[in-house]
């Protein structure tokens, strides 16, 4: 896993080296792409409520990057991390939190059919890791007469995707392409999964909203 970092680091700094003419690099932007968002919400408590008021703090970034090496292939990684807390504060000042985080990051390698990769078909393979940490207040659990809960999840995705760039050229848009992708994937997990022998799934998923930038 540590061997997966290293490269995923090494794949996600290459744009900073060199900027190609002939479109060898690729950022993907999307729900699961490239970029940050954030946002705060204070939750105001009515009369008799044991909290003041509860904060809401929601945090998502995702980096990608692929390497075009070949006319027809691409190496690339990517890392995504999402962060919501509660933050419950109590009439007395005190305050607990509620946290829900994940984490996925991997490498991924694609086939274009075509070298003209702005409206080529492609298909690919990845192999990602994901931490996944959830705990709630013990306060607020108290006040709801619940057990304080905790779930832990690790675990490895092996996928396989398809999909379509459709160019955008004629309305004058360089390097910007639709790039919708479907995925299919077998997931394994762990922790407190693997203490209830939960220990695999499979699954898919649709990318309708997706755009490959390409330069």
């Amino acid at each position: 896993m540590g061997l997966i970092r290293f490269l995923l680091l090494i794949i996600l700094l290459l744009p900073l080296y060199s900027i190609s003419a002939d479109e060898r690099h690729m950022v993907s932007f999307g729900p699961s792409g490239f970029g940050w968002s954030g946002s705060v919400e204070r939750i105001n408590s009515d009369k008799g409520s044991p909290f003041d008021h509860v904060g809401n703090f929601l945090n998502e970034i995702g980096f990608n990057y692929a390497y075009r090496f070949t006319d027809e292939m691409q190496l690339g990684g990517f890392y995504q991390t999402w962060h919501q807390e509660y933050k419950f504060y109590s009439n007395n000042s005190n305050s607990t939190s509620s946290d829900l985080e994940t984490q996925f990051y991997g490498l991924f390698l694609l086939y274009n059919f075509s070298p003209e990769i702005n409206a080529s078909y492609f298909m690919g393979v990845s192999l990602s890791f994901h931490n996944y940490e959830e705990e709630n207040s013990g306060d607020f659990n108290n006040a709801e007469n619940k057990t304080p809960f905790e779930l832990d999840d690790t675990g490895v995705t092996y996928e396989v995707v398809w999909g379509k760039r459709f160019s955008l050229m004629k309305w004058n848009i360089n390097h910007l392409t639709y790039s919708p992708q479907l995925g299919i994937f077998y997931r394994t997990h762990g922790k407190d999964f693997d203490d209830q022998k939960i220990t695999k799934g499979v699954g898919f998923n649709i990318q309708a909203i997706k755009f490959d930038f390409l330069f």
